[in-house]
């Protein structure tokens, strides 16, 4: 018999959490929820379950009950206690899944309970419908950037093609990305529009959004930089360069309040930084002398990321120093 695998039309392939300590059942569990179209992320560690979810966006998680250091019933209390994971759909799997623990786990807050060893073909129908009700009891594309990436929500709805106006309010003001057939056209965050304001909209990770269906008028006064130039998935793969590069050059970065001076001589960009506003950057603190990166970013110029990747860059050729007393 094939393996059926679960829908991707309705979206992105869903990601799960594995949460058990028997390395076995992982593998297992693993590698088939995989075979059936799921993305999925294993784990023994039951007493980091929230710091995993929120470090990306997940759809579901299975939690074993039994295990050692932290319960799947304490983990499962917590996830429903947690404002920003109490939502997430969580089914429990237990060598004890007797009618007892089935009503338990079910009064807990669990979608549902399933008997070790788990008949996987069972198991990823089951998580399947779960999450299909879950979208069906959805009346419009909405969520909280705390547990569901910005990234991953436009590459579904390119995928999918949606005309709309993606609205997002975040930690860097309000803004959002219009979209026709899945293509970005516009864009705007604050004072940014165009890329740089989609590559800031990409770094929130705190506040919401919300898909406004059909063409969005208003946004056609909004700059087209972005228009056939830029695909989603360009434009996520940049953001999370832009993170990876950021990471590394961390010990670079001066403190945020640090007065700063340019050195004055012109600056030539090397090819693979050309998404980072180096040139924009050596000029403002040429224009700005003893500003500091704080005010940099304050400024807007471009993304928070990009304007830090910027002055590592610079400090780190002694381009950019800080300003010594007179």
């Amino acid at each position: 018999m094939p393996v059926r695998k679960f829908d991707a039309a309705e979206g992105a392939r869903p990601r799960v959490l594995v949460v058990d300590d028997d390395p076995g059942t992982l593998s297992l569990l693993g590698w088939a929820l995989e075979e059936r179209g799921f993305r999925v992320v294993v784990s023994t560690e039951s007493e980091t379950v929230q710091e995993q979810l929120r470090g990306r966006t997940f759809s579901a998680v299975i939690l074993d009950l039994q295990m050692p250091r932290r319960t799947g019933w304490e983990v499962l209390e917590r996830l429903r206690d947690d404002p920003k994971l109490d939502q997430l759909p969580v089914l429990l799997i237990s060598s004890d899944a007797d009618t007892e623990v089935r009503v338990r786990g079910l009064e807990a807050g669990a979608e549902d309970v399933m008997k070790k060893p788990v008949d996987v073909g069972e198991l990823a129908l089951r998580l399947e419908r779960v999450l299909h009700r879950r979208r069906a009891a959805e009346p419009a594309l909405a969520g909280n950037l705390g547990y569901q990436d910005l990234g991953e929500v436009l590459q579904y709805l390119a995928s999918g093609r949606k005309t709309g106006f993606l609205e997002v309010q975040g930690e860097l003001g309000s803004g959002g990305v219009e979209l026709t057939r899945g293509k970005v056209e516009s864009a705007w965050l604050e004072t940014l529009s165009g890329r740089d304001a989609v590559l800031s909209l990409l770094e929130q990770r705190t506040g919401a959004f919300r898909l406004q269906p059909g063409p969005w008028k208003e946004g056609r006064s909004m700059r087209r930089s972005l228009l056939r130039q830029d695909s989603v998935e360009a434009l996520v793969m940049t953001a999370a360069w832009l993170q990876d590069e950021l990471a590394v050059r961390v010990e670079d970065l001066p403190p945020r309040e640090q007065p700063l001076v340019s050195d004055g001589k012109p600056v030539e960009i090397p090819t693979e930084l050309a998404v980072v506003p180096i040139s924009r950057v050596w000029q403002y603190f040429l224009d700005q002398e003893g500003a500091s990166l704080g005010d940099l970013l304050e400024a807007r110029l471009a993304s928070p990321a990009q304007l830090r990747l910027a002055v590592a860059w610079l400090c780190r050729r002694g381009r950019l120093g800080p300003q010594t007393k007179s």
